[in-house]
């Protein structure tokens, strides 16, 4: 047998994920929450809508989908999220202008990640404290890792760190 047929006959390695069955279904605990994905996937979602309600002014939309959304992780037993919960009680409070409750919220959220180190020092310089929010400002854009959070927010965070760091030589 040469060694084309026998590299025909090989069988080719599949790169599609195996099919969740009963004996494989992508469970967060095994023997738990057999539709984990579709959980997941359901949370995000509501974790969006309370965004754009916030974006939107419709606060009340807004908390309803937040609680809806903490509700949901706290049935998937996923507590390692709630600190995103808490980051969209952040971003509401920002959408409402209340910079002091946001930043604390943020704060608190404690995100390692440029996105919310941008939304935390965006709640610090709209509040006054333009010192910590050029901290914030300086975490995002020198951030080491590229990701989508960090393209959404590299320039607008390299342009306010820079226009704070002049002011502060002035």
């Amino acid at each position: 047998m040469s060694s084309k047929s026998a590299a025909k006959n090989k069988k080719k390695k599949s790169l599609s994920l195996p099919i969740p069955t009963k004996q494989n279904n992508f469970s967060s605990k095994p023997g738990t929450n057999t539709n984990f994905y579709k959980d997941y996937f359901a949370s995000e979602s509501l974790f969006w809508e309370a965004w754009i309600a916030a974006k939107e002014h419709k606060f009340d939309k807004a908390l309803d989908k937040a609680a809806e959304y903490r509700t949901a992780l706290e049935e998937m037993d996923d507590s390692k999220r709630l600190k995103y919960h808490i980051a969209l009680l952040g971003h509401i409070a920002m959408s409402q202008g209340e910079t002091r409750s946001a930043f604390e919220l943020f704060k608190n959220a404690s995100i390692d990640d440029p996105f919310f180190h941008y939304l935390t020092a965006r709640a610090k310089d709209k509040s006054g404290d333009k010192e910590v929010a050029a901290k914030y400002f300086r975490r995002a854009a020198n951030w080491n890792t590229d990701s989508l959070h960090y393209a959404l927010i590299r320039q607008k965070a390299l342009a306010r760190k820079v226009m704070l760091t002049s002011t502060d030589a002035q």
